[in-house]
Formats: structure tokens, sequence, C-alpha cells
């Protein structure tokens, strides 16, 4: 356990005269706050030391107006290695809290009473930041910081009954305990349920005006910027990546997407999974326009009805009484192939649907899932992959908002 130090106590010390015979040369000693103090003869002293691990930091508390401390100041080497083994061997004497505070007039740590508390079925308790100590001689000193262990799980608030939580005090031997009582919820008709403070509601009753002169805000205008340019687009362009990896044919005239989403990017049918979540967002807010809304409502079903379509296609033979596996979980390589990969390219992308289990959908096949349940490292190489399941989110999360 490591003693805490306040900046006082620690540059007393390094003024206190030298132990141990003939002049040393001085040594630089720096204290940061919260923490750490450096020295240049560490290694060296603590090496003499069987009592002590080899660290190139010290911990020492420090409390001050600024939350850091700087404490400079000069020791020979015999007085360091003695202030070293002495703050890494045992509590000591300044092991109290109080010093950290005052400094030597203050009244030693000798405890920190244990409490009592209660909650009820299903709330773990709140316990205290800090508490009282109890000082030498019934003297005063600072509350005294309690670190509380986290709790992993709330089985022990599920039932009526009481248990203990022991807390530490750092650099103190110090286990003040905490004894908790679990009462039964006493209305379980729902008096003690959480009350809603915030309430959502439909965006379509968010209204943007104009300003007093009758002129467009910018919020209108950019607003506006938005919905026309979304109501232009064309939601073949965002199935693209999806028929490419079912093997389907395109409609005449359709623009793929680039960059994020084009041909070999391991992250294609993202930017679908954004476009649904803007047209439904876009179509709920839009209740000052119907044609503007019946354009929107238009796209989501365009692009709903494919991608129902093509996720029906898995797992299903491509003619009748041909090959296929209806089991997601037990997808082979592609044709040719020996292994899984995350090949993308026009010769390299598998689009053998009628393997890869009931109900997948994706803008990719589904070898970028398996070779990440497999242990496939992130990367641009064909047996790397590029977060498969923040795409699949996107995509679930923009038919959610549909």
């Amino acid at each position: 356990m490591v003693p805490h130090f306040s900046p006082y106590a620690l540059t007393s010390t390094l003024r206190t005269r030298a132990f141990g015979p003939g002049p040393s040369p001085p040594q630089n000693v720096v204290a940061h706050g919260k923490g750490k103090v450096e020295c240049p003869l560490f290694r060296r002293c603590v090496r003499h030391s069987s009592r002590v691990g080899f660290s190139c930091l010290i911990s020492v508390g420090f409390r001050s107006m600024g939350g850091v401390a700087m404490a400079r100041g000069s020791v020979s080497r015999a007085l360091l290695c003695v202030l070293i083994v002495k703050l890494l061997a045992g509590p000591g004497r300044a092991s109290d809290q109080a010093a950290i505070a005052a400094g030597p007039a203050a009244s030693p740590l000798v405890g920190v009473p244990d409490i009592a508390t209660e909650t009820i079925v299903g709330h773990l308790p709140r316990l205290p930041r800090t508490l009282a100590g109890t000082y030498r001689d019934g003297g005063k000193g600072p509350m005294v910081r309690v670190i509380w262990p986290a709790p992993t799980d709330n089985h022990q608030v599920l039932e009526p009954g009481t248990y203990t939580v022991a807390g530490t005090v750092p650099g103190t031997p110090f286990q003040p305990k905490a004894t908790v009582t679990v009462k039964p919820v006493p209305d379980p008709a729902g008096a003690h349920r959480p009350q809603r403070q915030l309430a959502s509601f439909p965006l379509g009753q968010v209204v943007l005006d104009r300003d007093e002169n009758g002129r467009d805000t910018p919020f209108l205008k950019n607003r506006d910027k938005f919905v026309l340019a979304l109501a232009k687009t064309d939601p073949n362009s965002f199935l693209y990546n999806f028929r490419d990896a079912f093997g389907q044919p395109q409609p005449p005239g359709v623009i793929r997407l680039r960059v994020w989403d084009d041909q070999t990017t391991r992250l294609r049918g993202h930017a679908s999974g954004h476009y649904l979540s803007a047209l439904a967002q876009a179509y709920a807010g839009a209740t000052y326009d119907e044609d503007l809304r019946a354009n929107f409502l238009g796209k989501m079903n365009c692009m709903i009805d494919v991608l129902y379509d093509l996720s029906r296609k898995s797992g299903t033979p491509a003619r009748e009484g041909g090959p296929c596996n209806p089991d997601p979980t037990a997808v082979p390589p592609g044709p040719g192939k020996e292994g899984y990969d995350s090949d993308l390219s026009v010769a390299g992308i598998r689009t053998d649907y009628w393997n890869w289990g009931k109900g997948f959908i994706s803008g990719y096949p589904p070898d970028q899932f398996i070779m990440l349940e497999q242990g496939a490292t992130y990367g641009t190489k064909n047996n790397q992959v590029w977060a498969p399941y923040y795409t699949l989110h996107k995509i679930l999360a923009g038919l959610l908002d549909c």
C-alpha cells in the first residue's frame, strides 16, 4: 500500500539534512499531482532493497487549488534512497489522508467508520463518494475518499435481504464496509417506477417559419436544399450493390455509387442504410408538402420491395430443383474457391445466393461476416474485412426508420 504525502510534507522531507557520511550531489525530484514522483536515481536506489519492486514512478497523493501540485527540492542520494524505500515499503506514519490537506499540523487519520444504507428490489444502492474520517485525539480533518467496487451485475438486489460491500481508502489499510438492506418494492403497481421526463413527438410537428419580413431563414434554405436534392435521387443507385451481390440485372441507365460504396469497397451498402433513414425522416417532416411526401414514400417502397425480394432469393434454388443451402450457419465457400474471401471485384465477387441461407441481405456476400467470426483482421486485402456489422446496422436502422 503506497502512502500519501502532502506537498508540504514532501518538500519538508526534501529539505531535511542528508543521512549517511559525507556529502552527496543533490538530485532533482519532481512531484506531479494525483500521482507521480519522478527521480533519476530511483533505479539505482531500489536495486539495493529487496522489499520494493522495480518502477520509475512513486505514487504520491496531492490536493491543490488547480488539481496539479508541483514540488521541487534537492536531496542527497542516501536520503533519496531512504525516502523511496519508505514510500514503497509500507503504509508508514504518513498513510493517513489528513496529511494531504493540512501538512504536519493535521491530526492523523485513525479510522473510517462503516455505514448502513437501504435500497429497494431491482435498484443498486448509491454509495457515498466520501465519508467522515476518525482522527487522532478527536481532531478534525477532511472528508475521506472511499473507492467502492463496481458491481458486475444486479444479482444482490433481485430479492429482499442484506449484503455487505467493502470499500478501500487509497493510501491506507482502512476498508470501510457498507451494509446494504434491500427492501421489497412498497407499491408493485408502479408508484416507484421512473416517470417519463421527455416525450417523443412526430417530426411533422416541427414547423419552420419565415422571419418577420417574410424572408426564408437559413433553416428553411438548408432544409429545402436537402429535401429537394433528396427528391431528385434515384433509389436504383442505392440498390445497385445489392443487385450486384445477388447477380441480378440492373435497370437501364442506373448509375452506381462511388467512393465508400464503389465496386470493391468493403463497406458497400452502408450508404443505402443512411439513404433509407433520410427518406423516412424527410417523409415524416414534409407535412407541409404532400407531393414531396408522395415522392419520398415512393422511393421508400422501391427500396424496401427490392431488398425484400433479394432476401427472399437467399438460400433458395436459382432454378427449380437446383442446389441450395437454406442454413445461414452452414454457408460454404464460393464456387471455385478454397475458402472465404472479401474479393468484391467484378471478376472475384461470388453471387451464388442460393448457398447463403434463408433471409440474408447485404451489399456483398456473407463472407465478411464469416471471416470476422473466424478471427479475420481489418484491412484492404482479400483475406481481411471492414466493419460488416457496422454496414448491417446501417441497413437495419434504415429499414426500421422506414
